[in-house]
């Protein structure tokens, strides 16, 4: 592959990917933003988890975002990020039992809805919290790529003990259409690929749900509490009052 053209291959790699999820997940989209729709006119927070790694990059895409929901309470666990380093976040997301004392912290009821993120869809946080939605008459909306998740061996080290899949589990899936592997770019010589896309895949689904949920609300003639940037002239004052509002509610306002 000529250097310059590498640009351009992975540019169609990630046009072929949205493409796929597009009209794979359509249907799915159009069901998780009515049920979000609707949990939004009850007064009802949104809640999110990104159970691991760079999933956790995930939930705080839609957290107190230019252009996003402002009732959004993401679950932001240190453990599950990088910040405290890889080894430490592997270990957190492959340890059973954990989330429960999270949701309890967070205040997750019957009726609540938990949007898990998750591209490999098999590790114990993961599959922790779409059982304990289910044990709290919750509803869980997965992002992740069933693919991934149907491909990995029951046996693999990274499996959560029932070797259960997010996606057989959510009440609603999104298939983010991120390959096994997740990096999709060959170059020839490299043992590997490069480029992994999960983290776009992600983005991309997760903007796509938001617009596709203030669209049903505006056509209902609800009015979305949406963010403006801050780096907007009156960003600050438009966000103030939602600020006030969530701030209460939300912890990491």
């Amino acid at each position: 592959m000529e250097q310059n053209g590498i640009g351009i291959k992975l540019q169609q790699l990630l046009h072929d990917s949205m493409t796929k999820c597009r009209n794979q997940s359509a249907d799915a989209v159009q069901k998780a933003a009515s049920l979000i729709a609707t949990k939004i006119t009850e007064g009802r927070l949104l809640y999110v988890i990104g159970t691991g790694g760079h999933s956790f990059m995930a939930a705080e895409e839609l957290f107190f975002r230019a252009g996003g929901l402002a009732c959004v309470c993401p679950l932001l666990e240190v453990p599950f990020s990088l910040v405290r380093g890889a080894d430490n976040a592997v270990c957190a997301e492959r340890t059973p039992g954990i989330l429960g004392s999270i949701l309890d912290d967070y205040g997750i009821a019957a009726g609540d809805v938990l949007i898990v993120y998750n591209a490999y869809g098999v590790n114990a946080a993961t599959i922790d919290a779409a059982l304990q939605m289910k044990e709290r008459e919750g509803v869980t909306i997965a992002l992740t790529s069933p693919s991934i998740s149907r491909f990995l061996p029951c046996d693999h080290p990274s499996r959560h003990p029932s070797s259960k899949n997010l996606c057989d589990l959510a009440d609603i899936t999104i298939d983010v259409c991120v390959p096994p592997g997740d990096a999709v770019l060959r170059i020839p010589k490299v043992d590997v690929p490069l480029c992994a896309i999960s983290t776009i895949m992600m983005s991309f689904c997760t903007n796509w749900l938001v617009a596709t949920t203030v669209q049903q609300l505006s056509l209902a003639g609800i009015k979305t509490p949406v963010w403006q940037s801050l780096n907007t002239i009156g960003g600050d004052a438009f966000n103030r009052p939602l600020v006030e509002r969530y701030a209460p509610m939300i912890r990491h306002l």
